[in-house]
C-alpha cells in the first residue's frame, strides 16, 4: 500500500512539474505575442492617424489657398479696377451719391454670382469701405481699424503689393470662425484699392467631417486659443449642430492633446478628450489656423482587438495546462515503478546484501539493461574490495615518495625568498628613478608656466602697439569729419560715421584684450598674501566715485568683508569689473548694487547683486566666454571681455564664479575663494 502511494506521489509530482514548466513556456510566449501584437497595433494606429492628419492639413491649406486665389481673380477683373479708379484721389464724401449708387449697382450685378465667402468688400488704399456684399457697414468707414485680424494681413498686403491671407481664428464679437484674404488692385506701380474676402464659418466643415480611416468613433477637430481658452472651429462628429464649444486647457482637468497642439507641440498617445472619454490621439500645431489639429479614435475601439486577443490567449493557456497535466501523468506511470525497484536494488548493494539484486519483473528496454548493469556492478564491487587492500599498501609507498618531494619543495621556497630580496632592491632603484622623473616633469611644468606668462605679455604688447595705427586712423577720420562733413553727399557722411564708430569699437576691443592678457600675465607675478577684502572694495569705490555719483547716481552697499589670502591687485580688478557690469546693464533705472559675503566650510562666497535687466538662464555659461555679447552692437558699451577676465581671476585663485538672475529683476554674480587662514575683518 505504501509503495503504491509513493509511486502515485512521484507520478503526481512529475506530472505537476511537467505541466508547470510547459505552462510557463506558453505564458512567456503568450506575453511576447501579446506585446508584439500590441506594439504593432500601436505603430499601425499612429501611422494611420498621421496619414489622416497629413491629409487634413493638406485639405485645410488647399481651402485657404482657394479663397486667396478667388480674391486674386477678383482683383484682376477690369470692372473692379474701373470702380476703384473712380475714387483715386477723390474722398468718398465728394462723389455724387447718384453716380456712386449707379456704379455700386452695376458692380454688384457683375459680382453677384461670386460665392465661397462671408463678406466681399472693396477698400481704398487707406482701408475705407467703398463697396460691400453681405456686410452692413457704412460706406467710407475704416474697416481695417475695426478688425484687428484684418489689420495684420492688410499691412502685409499693402507693404508687399501681393495677395495675402490670414489664418482662421475665433472672433468673440461675431461668435464665429473668421479669416481674411486681401488682394491689392495695382495700376502701374501704385495700389488703387484692394479686394477683401471674409472666409465663411463653415469653410472647413467638409474637411473635418470626412471620417475616412477614422473607424466608428474617430474624429478630427481644429482648435484655436483666444483669451486662454481653446475653441473648436468646426462641428464635431458627436454634435454637428453646436459650433465653437470651448475646451478647457491648463490649470485642471481638460483635453491634454488640445492644450499641447495649440502650444506648438506634437505628440501621440492615450488621453482624455473634451468629452471626458479615453481616446488615442495624435496632435500637432496647425499654423494655417493659428491653432492646432487633433485626430483621435476612442480607446474602446482601438483596444477591442487586443482585449479579444488577451481573452483568447487566457483560454488557450488554461486548455494547454490541463492537456500538459494529462500528458505528464500518462508519461510518469510507466517510468515510476521501475525506478522504485532500481532504488531498492541500489540500497541493497549499498548495505552489502548482494543477494537481493534480482532482475526487475516487467522491466523492458533501458530499464532492464540498467538492472543488469546493477547486477554486474555488484559482482565488480566484490572484486574491487579485494583489490583495494593491495592498492592501499602501494599507496603507503607513494606517501613516502611524497615526503621526499616535499623536502625538495622546501628548498625551492628558500630559493624564492632569496629572489624576493633581490626584487626588493630593484624596486628601491625604480622608486628613485621615478622621483627623478617627477622632478623633471615639475621643471617642465614650471617652464610651461613661464612660457604662458611670456605669451600673455606678448599679447599685451601687441595690443598696445596696435593702438598707435588705430589712433592715427581715428585722428584722420575726425579731421575728415570736421573738414568735409556736410560738404559731400549723405553717403560720404555715413561712411565717415561708420569709420569713426568702427575705430571706437576697435579701440575698446584692444583695451579689453589688453586687460584680458594682463589678467594672465599678472598670475604668479604679484605675491599672494593676507588682504582685507573690505579695504580693497573701498579702494575700488573711491576710484569709481565720480562714475557712481555723477554719471549713474548709483547706490553701492556692502557687508563686512573678511580677510582673505589672494592677490590684492587681481581681487580689486575683479570687484571693479563686476560693479561696472552692474552699472552698465541698469536698464535706465538708478542702479543699486550690494556686495555681500557668505561663509562656507572651506571657502568664502562673495556676491554682487544689482537691479538691472537680468539674464536668461540659457546664457548663464556663455556670458563668461571671451567676446560674448548678448545684445546688438551699440546698445551697450564694451566688447564682452570683462566677465571672462573675472572668470580667469577666480580660476587663478582656485575658485568658481557663476550667476543667478531673473529677467527684469536683476542679477547676482557669485564667486568663491578658498579659506586659507584668516577670519572676518570688520570694515566700515
Amino acid at each position: 500500500m505504501w509503495k503504491r502511494w509513493e509511486n502515485r506521489g512521484l507520478a503526481v509530482r512529475f506530472a505537476t512539474r511537467f505541466a508547470v514548466g510547459g505552462s510557463l513556456v506558453f505564458f512567456l510566449a503568450g506575453i511576447g505575442v501579446y506585446w508584439l501584437a500590441q506594439e504593432t497595433a500601436r505603430v499601425g494606429l499612429q501611422h494611420r492617424l498621421a496619414r489622416v492628419a497629413d491629409q487634413k492639413v493638406s485639405q485645410v491649406e488647399a481651402a485657404l489657398d482657394d479663397r486667396l486665389k478667388q480674391a486674386t481673380v477678383l482683383s484682376r477683373m477690369p470692372d473692379v479696377a474701373r470702380f476703384l479708379s473712380t475714387f483715386v484721389g477723390v474722398p468718398i464724401r465728394m462723389v455724387d451719391p447718384i453716380e456712386y449708387e449707379t456704379r455700386h449697382a452695376a458692380l454688384r450685378t457683375v459680382l453677384k454670382d461670386t460665392t465661397g465667402y462671408a463678406d466681399l468688400m472693396l477698400l481704398s488704399p487707406q482701408g475705407e469701405l467703398l463697396f460691400s456684399i453681405g456686410r452692413s457697414v457704412r460706406i467710407g468707414n475704416r474697416v481695417v481699424d475695426a478688425e484687428s485680424d484684418l489689420s495684420s494681413v492688410w499691412g502685409r498686403a499693402v507693404a508687399l503689393l501681393q495677395p495675402q491671407r490670414s489664418g482662421l481664428t475665433y472672433d468673440f464679437s461675431s461668435d464665429r470662425m473668421t479669416g481674411w484674404s486681401v488682394a491689392p488692385v495695382v495700376r502701374g506701380q501704385a495700389m488703387i484699392g484692394a479686394v477683401v474676402l471674409r472666409m465663411p464659418p463653415d469653410l472647413l466643415d467638409r474637411v473635418v467631417l470626412d471620417l475616412t480611416d477614422l473607424g466608428e468613433t474617430g474624429e478630427a477637430i481644429l482648435v484655436v486659443v483666444r483669451q486662454n481658452r481653446a475653441f473648436l472651429l468646426t462641428p464635431t462628429r458627436h454634435d454637428r449642430v453646436v459650433r465653437h464649444p470651448p475646451v478647457q486647457i491648463g490649470g485642471g482637468p481638460g483635453d491634454f492633446s488640445v492644450g499641447e497642439s495649440v502650444s506648438g507641440r506634437s505628440g501621440f498617445g492615450p488621453v482624455v478628450d473634451y468629452r471626458g472619454v479615453a481616446v488615442t490621439a495624435l496632435w500637432r500645431p496647425l499654423p494655417a489656423v493659428t491653432g492646432g489639429l487633433v485626430v483621435k479614435i476612442d480607446l474602446s475601439e482601438t483596444e477591442a482587438p487586443m482585449i479579444r486577443l488577451k481573452q483568447g490567449l487566457l483560454w488557450m493557456g488554461g486548455a494547454i495546462s490541463l492537456l500538459l497535466i494529462g500528458i505528464g501523468w500518462f508519461m510518469a506511470r510507466p517510468v515510476v515503478r521501475p525506478i522504485t525497484d532500481l532504488t531498492r536494488m541500489a540500497k541493497a548493494i549499498g548495505e552489502g546484501r548482494f543477494s537481493d539484486t534480482a532482475a526487475l519483473e516487467g522491466a523492458v528496454g533501458e530499464m532492464r539493461g540498467l538492472a543488469e548493469m546493477l547486477q554486474a556492478m555488484s559482482a565488480q564491487i566484490q572484486t574491487t574490495y579485494r583489490e583495494a587492500a593491495e592498492k592501499t599498501q602501494a599507496l603507503i609507498q607513494k606517501v613516502d615518495e611524497m615526503e621526499g618531494i616535499r623536502e625538495g619543495m622546501r628548498q625551492e621556497i628558500a630559493r624564492l625568498q632569496v629572489s624576493e630580496t633581490h626584487l626588493s632592491s630593484i624596486g628601491i632603484t625604480f622608486k628613485s628613478k621615478a622621483n627623478a622623473l617627477a622632478e623633471q616633469i615639475k621643471r617642465q611644468a614650471d617652464a610651461l608656466s613661464d612660457a604662458n606668462i611670456e605669451l600673455a605679455h606678448f599679447a599685451k604688447i601687441a595690443t598696445h602697439d596696435l593702438q598707435e595705427p588705430l589712433r592715427t586712423i581715428g585722428v584722420y577720420t575726425q579731421m575728415l569729419s570736421k573738414r568735409y562733413k556736410g560738404r559731400l553727399d549723405s553717403n560720404a557722411d555715413g561712411f565717415i560715421d561708420y569709420v569713426t564708430e568702427g575705430v571706437g569699437r576697435m579701440r575698446q576691443t584692444l583695451t579689453d584684450l589688453a586687460d584680458y592678457a594682463e589678467a594672465d600675465a599678472e598670475s604668479g607675478i604679484h605675491p599672494v598674501a593676507f588682504c582685507d577684502a573690505g579695504s580693497l572694495l573701498q579702494g575700488v569705490l573711491s576710484e569709481m566715485q565720480q562714475v557712481l555719483h555723477l554719471r549713474h547716481e548709483a547706490a553701492v552697499s556692502y557687508d563686512s568683508l573678511p580677510t582673505i589670502t589672494a592677490d590684492p591687485e587681481q581681487i580689486s580688478k575683479l570687484f571693479r569689473h563686476l560693479i561696472e557690469n552692474a552699472l552698465k546693464f541698469s536698464n535706465g533705472r538708478s542702479p543699486k548694487v550690494h556686495v555681500g559675503v557668505e561663509v562656507a566650510e572651506t571657502e568664502w562666497i562673495f556676491s554682487v547683486t544689482d537691479n538691472g535687466i537680468g539674464i536668461e538662464p540659457q546664457y548663464f555659461d556663455r556670458i563668461f566666454q571671451s567676446f560674448q555679447k548678448l545684445h546688438p552692437i551699440g546698445k551697450y558699451s564694451g566688447s564682452g571681455v570683462g566677465l571672462a577676465v573675472c572668470k580667469r581671476i577666480v580660476s587663478r585663485h582656485q575658485g568658481k564664479i557663476w550667476v543667478e538672475s531673473v529677467i527684469g529683476e536683476g542679477s547676482t554674480f557669485k564667486f568663491s575663494l578658498p579659506r586659507v587662514g584668516g577670519g572676518p575683518a570688520v570694515t566700515v
